[in-house]
Parts: C-alpha cells; sequence; structure tokens
C-alpha cells in the first residue's frame, strides 16, 4: 500500500469527521447505546482498571466509554479531524485520556508489553496491512493481554434487488434522522478504501486466521447481535453493509 493511499485516507476521514461526530454525540446521548457499551465492555474486559488501548478511535465513543469503566485509556487516530473530535467528546464528558495522532499499525511510541487490552470499533477494515497491525498489537501487550475487535464484513462486491432496496431505504432513513444525504458511495471508483485488503474478503475469517498467524491464542468471533438486531436503528440506516461481528483474541501468558 503505497504512502499516497493512506495520505488519502487519513485525509478522507478528516473531511468525514464532523459527520462522525455527530454520529457520536448522537450515541452518547442514547441512554440504551450507552447501558449497552458500557455492559458489553465490562462484561469483556472484567472489573480490574487496566492500560487499554482505543485504536482508531474516531471521534472517542469507546475512549468515553472505556474511562467511564475506570480503565486508563489511551486514544490513538491517524486522521487530525478524528483525533480533535475525540478530543471534544472526552472533554465533554469528563473523561481524561492520553489522545495521540499516530499510525494504529505501527502504534508507534508504544513499548513492548505495555498495554493489557486493545479495543476497536470498525477499524480494521480501515487499515492498510491488518496483518501487520495484528502483530504490533501482540508485539504491545502484556501476557494475557486482549484484542476485541467490533468489525464488519464490508465487502464491496454485493449487488441484487434486496442490497439495490436496503441501500434506498439507508438513504432515506439518513435523510430522515440525521438531516444529511447518504454517504453511501465508499469504495467506488477513486474511493481509497476500494484497495483495502478487508473490503475484498470474507470476515471473520479473515481476521482469525490472521490472529492464528500471528500466533494469538483463545481466536474466536462471534456475531455482533446489538448492532444486527431488528431492533437497532443502525442495523436499518447501515446494515446493507455487511454482517456485524465482534472477535476476541489473546496473547499467550
Amino acid at each position: 500500500m503505497s504512502v499516497s493511499v493512506q495520505e488519502r485516507l487519513q485525509d478522507m476521514w478528516s473531511s468525514d469527521s464532523q459527520e462522525y461526530d455527530e454520529i457520536v454525540e448522537r450515541q452518547l446521548r442514547n441512554h440504551r447505546e450507552v447501558r449497552h457499551w458500557r455492559h458489553e465492555l465490562g462484561a469483556r474486559l472484567g472489573d480490574r482498571p487496566l492500560d487499554v488501548v482505543d485504536v482508531g478511535c474516531g471521534p472517542g465513543f469507546f475512549s468515553v466509554m472505556l474511562g467511564r469503566l475506570g480503565h486508563r485509556v489511551t486514544s490513538i487516530d491517524s486522521s487530525e479531524g478524528m483525533i480533535g473530535a475525540a478530543r471534544g467528546n472526552l472533554r465533554w464528558n469528563g473523561v481524561d485520556a492520553d489522545v495521540r495522532r499516530g499510525d494504529v499499525v505501527a502504534l508507534d511510541g508504544f513499548e513492548a508489553g505495555s498495554v493489557d487490552a486493545i479495543v476497536s470499533r470498525d477499524v480494521v477494515w480501515t487499515l492498510h496491512d491488518p496483518a501487520a497491525a495484528y502483530r504490533r498489537w501482540m508485539e504491545v501487550l502484556r501476557p494475557g493481554g486482549v484484542v476485541l475487535v467490533y468489525d464488519g464484513n464490508y465487502r464491496r462486491d454485493r449487488t441484487g434487488l434486496r442490497h439495490g432496496a436496503w441501500v434506498a431505504l439507508s438513504r432515506v432513513l439518513v435523510r430522515v434522522t440525521e438531516g444529511r444525504p447518504s454517504s453511501e458511495g465508499h469504495g467506488s471508483s477513486g474511493d481509497p478504501t476500494a484497495e483495502l485488503p478487508s473490503v475484498t474478503a470474507e470476515r471473520p475469517e479473515l481476521d482469525l486466521a490472521l490472529l492464528r498467524e500471528a500466533g494469538y491464542i483463545d481466536v474466536s468471533a462471534e456475531p455482533d447481535t446489538h448492532r444486527m438486531s431488528l431492533r437497532n436503528l443502525e442495523f436499518w440506516k447501515y446494515g446493507y453493509q455487511g454482517g456485524k461481528f465482534i472477535v476476541t483474541a489473546r496473547k499467550p501468558s
């Protein structure tokens, strides 16, 4: 993956950062969403305060949830726009975190064996080299440390009447509930996301294979039933993009 593509990705996420910030602000005001994610992350990570890295933090939703749970949070994103939004949301919600702009694959500045957990939401699909990311995250984790990935099978080759109808429904719902045109179209000609490895592979199968190759143990995947629930408006707005899943893995002790 050339540097120019990475730069284009950073520019794209920065230009979209206000849109994503508005989504996160709505989620932070949604008591049902907040309850779900506090319970979900709390159950996965346990009660003991941990050193946690929120990779690809975006506008900081997970960082806020992790801080509220008492963890010591480092938030990192490659996009200046996303980092600015994350700082604002963390400050508004009274959460302290170490917010950094940086490459979430390389994780420069993180010492080996320095963190207990690495978490992400809809980030791995955006990475130019997910295999290298999983290897580097292994280095940064302490023995027994956990990787927790919430993502989706965002393949770009979906077609058909059902898919087209769902996309059309999504556009209407986004317009009505968010007051903006749908951003459907990522992956089209000229869009750098079309060149990402995770949009041409079946997932989470790809993630499971890469994690095992990198040496993780207790590697598993399950459907993200909350994000795929028919009662969740986000499912009707964005579910056409692909099935959501949760991947967990652990560094050997």
